[in-house]
């Protein structure tokens, strides 16, 4: 499983890498992106065990799927949408000298928790809303992947909890910017509790 694990990693790595030589010329800031966000997140494991990795680059393939026009600076936020939350010494201000403005600032826009403030949910959901288009569509292929995970998280009222909140919050978000992803979104919900209530049958 360690194995086959690492190989999918290794793949989704080359697959961004070969996008950025191919739209850019150069794979370098990409390439720099990638390692920050290994160093970040390396001692962190998602509900099912699996290395945490793997979600920001789920994030960044499936945010050039809906936005194959992205920018470098883009591409490069949304890989490292959760290392200001995750990983303190990349504050705003170092993200920026490395990666430029466009980037930190794109990263703070998406971190709830930054060394400058820590946001309610009502705050954090209208500073989303009225993000640039880019941001919210981050934001959407990230709720995306955070529940196509739940199928292996084994906390049945977090899953619940999270999947009742996710409707309600994100139909704002995605309202005038991906209509065709918040479908996606919702069909995986509907997908995730259909197989929570087939777990509630009596088995006898």
């Amino acid at each position: 499983m360690r194995s086959e694990c690492g190989a999918y990693i290794q793949s989704l790595k080359h697959t961004l890498l070969a996008h950025a030589r191919y739209r850019w010329s150069s794979d370098q800031l990409l390439n720099a992106a990638l390692e920050v966000a290994e160093a970040a997140h390396r001692h962190q494991r998602r509900d099912g065990g699996e290395p945490y990795i793997i979600h920001p680059l789920r994030v960044a393939l499936n945010f050039l799927l809906v936005h194959p026009h992205a920018t470098e600076a883009m591409l490069v936020v949304a890989l490292l949408h959760d290392v200001m939350e995750d990983a303190h010494e990349w504050t705003r201000q170092r993200l920026a000298a490395v990666f430029g403005t466009e980037v930190a600032d794109g990263v703070e826009r998406l971190s709830k928790v930054t060394h400058e403030r820590e946001l309610s949910a009502e705050e954090y959901k209208r500073l989303i809303i009225n993000s640039p288009h880019f941001i919210r569509l981050i934001k959407l292929c990230d709720r995306l992947d955070n529940i196509i995970s739940l199928r292996h998280c084994p906390d049945e009222v977090k899953v619940r909890r999270y999947l009742n909140k996710t409707e309600a919050y994100y139909r704002e978000i995605a309202r005038d910017c991906d209509e065709d992803l918040l479908r996606v979104i919702l069909e995986e919900i509907e997908i995730i509790k259909k197989e929570l209530a087939k777990s509630e049958k009596p088995t006898g």
